[in-house]
């Protein structure tokens, strides 16, 4: 549209993305599918277990949600001890690490979708970690700030963390929650 700062960007499934010519800064709206990652109760060998189904991280031999024995896919995922914050649990990560000097194994390097407000971007758009974004629900007007720290599949884009549901007013259930339509988000 002539005179306007806004550009389509992309888009991912249904839902396009625009680009403020001006700022650089990168929004959208549509749904919000409550992210589990990070946390360390998200998944456990019985899936009933965890916050999130055990097949949203992986299968053996090709695991992408949780950290294993050898740090690739192919591994054995790792079972957290009795020291940790969730003995039995899987090490669930995140792509972005809240604390990289910790080792890769310790569920302390990544952001806890339970305590931190995080979002997901696609993989197409990974350069955007680290980065601030506001998050609004347009249904009730609530808003939070939250990190750009997860990545996601290309075909959709609107997924945040348990913390930045429960701030918007989603049902933060990983499972059952989430909304479909509705979640304004502005990427700094």
């Amino acid at each position: 549209m002539p005179g306007s700062a806004l550009e389509i960007f992309d888009h991912f499934g249904d839902t396009q993305v625009f680009r403020d010519h001006f700022s650089g800064a990168i929004s959208y709206i549509g749904a919000f599918n409550v992210d589990g990652d990070g946390s360390p109760r998200c998944y456990h060998l019985d899936s009933a277990k965890g916050l999130d189904r055990l097949d949203d991280a992986g299968k053996p031999g090709d695991w992408w949600g949780v950290v294993t024995d050898n740090g690739k896919p192919s591994g054995n995922p790792i079972v957290q001890g009795p020291h940790d914050p969730a003995p039995g649990f899987l090490v669930s990560c995140t792509a972005l690490a809240k604390n990289p000097h910790l080792p890769e194994s310790d569920p302390n390097r990544y952001y806890n979708s339970e305590v931190d407000r995080y979002v997901s971007v696609p993989d197409r758009i990974k350069h955007l970690l680290g980065r601030k974004a506001l998050v609004v629900n347009l249904l009730n007007g609530r808003s939070t700030l939250a990190t750009v720290a997860e990545i996601g599949g290309d075909d959709h884009i609107g997924e945040g963390s348990i913390a930045t549901a429960k701030d918007i007013g989603i049902n933060a259930d990983c499972r059952i929650g989430g909304q479909p339509h509705s979640v304004l988000t502005v990427i700094f």
